[in-house]
């Protein structure tokens, strides 16, 4: 049986088998141990790394220096044709750039700026076998694929204001970008959906998670025995989907529509049939809220351009049947939903998490609570307000707590001299600090009476 299963729960037991060839050098496989169903790569690596047909008169080719590799829940990009060969784009949505520290892109090109090599996070693992007949696997990072330079982002969508139509993203990352893994499928790769039934590449679209299991090249081509669509046939899924932001309310009444967006380290889960939450890799949503006719005039938050063609992006309907509750599970309603807020939702989707019809939808930004954040001063407005730029690239205006009659409590170095306070290290606003009461005062010692003097009688 082959290692492929839904949210890595892997088998590890691989058919072994031998390479024979027969009078005419071609390839052909014995596998030992059961009927299986025969897989066959197309293009194999050859000793001094050129690539070899399979009914090549060669030598026996030998395994991709970067092994036989099971990728669970890559997300489909595109299927560059209905029948084989044809190529498969696909992208481990879970990996992201989060660190930049050098000035070229290894295994890429070099970005030649002051953007640098970027450190990735992937919670999706890998599965990696030391050869064709091994009859298990090994847990590894899933091997990052190359990168590439880009001078702007195009791969999502902002709508334009006008008519649906859309414009390129900004890029606000360094200027490289990850490409995806290209899946080579040819006439022997095996194609099946969830329930392990045959498929064919019309069945496999954009959007749609698969499993693929077959050799990894460091080119970031993987040559196929076998891709899994999970995303087929259609079921229905119960997910929740954590620390989402309102970006736009179709109106205040029922039925609604909202459009939100998730940062990359936002968590999800998926509820079985017998509602047990486990982890789940998040859906990768909408390429674009222009696609979606309810949310097709959407536009992006100022506030949010630094980081947005980063973001996940969905579409949650909300009917008769979504309980509205705040951070404290209090009902609310929707007309006490805004624009920036933050919510945690459950509910169900057919379309592998594009759209989620909710069926509680928490707002985590009811009741108002302060937050703490630190960033750097990027500008001081004439009111005395200023403005920050946070550690992930947002954009807050900052209204100084520093009024006429403001109470200030505040940490420095006092020249007593000059009476002027330098070095501030702490402002904060006083106005609500409730000081302890002074104790009371200390007694008054009584003073003994003076003495009667003495007389005589």
């Amino acid at each position: 049986m082959y290692p492929i299963d839904k949210n890595q729960s892997i088998v590890c037991n691989v058919i072994a088998y031998q390479t024979v060839y027969n009078m005419n050098m071609k390839k052909t496989f014995i596998f030992a141990g059961g009927a299986v169903a025969v897989l066959v790569v197309g293009v194999v690596m050859g000793s001094f790394g050129a690539a070899l047909n399979v009914n090549a008169q060669t030598a026996m080719p030998v395994q991709p220096a970067n092994g036989f590799i099971q990728f669970n829940n890559l997300t489909v990009q595109s299927v560059s044709a209905s029948n084989p060969p044809a190529e498969i784009l696909a992208t481990d949505q879970s990996i992201f750039p989060v660190i930049y520290n050098s000035p070229a892109v290894s295994g890429g090109t070099s970005v030649g700026s002051a953007a640098a090599t970027p450190t990735t996070q992937s919670t999706v693992k890998c599965y990696r076998f030391n050869s064709q007949s091994a009859a298990s696997g090994t847990a590894v990072t899933c091997p990052v694929p190359p990168t590439t330079t880009t001078s702007t982002a195009t791969t999502q969508g902002v709508n334009a204001g006008t008519g649906g139509t859309t414009k390129p993203e900004p890029s606000i990352y360094p200027p490289f970008r990850y490409q995806p893994y290209r899946i080579e499928v040819d006439a022997s790769t095996q194609l099946s959906l969830r329930d392990r039934t045959s498929a064919t590449l019309n069945d496999f679209a954009a959007g749609d998670q698969i499993n693929v299991f077959g050799y990894y090249n460091a080119d970031g081509s993987i040559q196929a025995y076998l891709v899994r669509d999970l995303s087929k046939p259609v079921q229905t899924q119960t997910l929740q989907l954590n620390n989402v932001e309102i970006v736009s309310i179709s109106g205040t009444s029922i039925p609604a529509t909202i459009a939100v967006t998730q940062q990359q380290a936002a968590p999800c889960y998926l509820f079985d049939t017998n509602s047990i939450k486990q982890p789940y890799a998040c859906p990768m949503g909408v390429s674009s809220f222009s696609g979606n006719a309810a949310t097709k005039d959407v536009t992006p938050p100022a506030a949010m351009m630094p980081s947005w063609i980063a973001l996940r992006k969905y579409v949650v309907t909300v009917d008769a049947q979504t309980i509205l509750l705040d951070a404290n599970r209090t009902q609310l309603s929707l007309s006490n939903l805004n624009v920036g807020d933050v919510l945690n939702v459950y509910g169900e989707t057919t379309d592998n998490g594009q759209t989620l019809t909710a069926d509680i939808v928490r707002d985590l930004s009811i009741p108002a609570t302060p937050s703490t954040y630190t960033g750097t001063v990027t500008q001081v407005n004439t009111d005395g307000s200023f403005i920050i730029q946070t550690q992930n690239g947002q954009t807050i205006t900052v209204q100084s707590p520093i009024q006429v009659g403001a109470v200030l409590q505040l940490t420095g170095l006092l020249d007593r001299l000059k009476n002027v306070l330098s070095q501030v290290t702490s402002i904060i606003n006083a106005k609500n600090v409730v000081y302890p009461p002074l104790p009371p005062p200390l007694p008054v010692p009584m003073s003994a009476p003076a003495p009667t003097p003495a007389t005589h009688n």
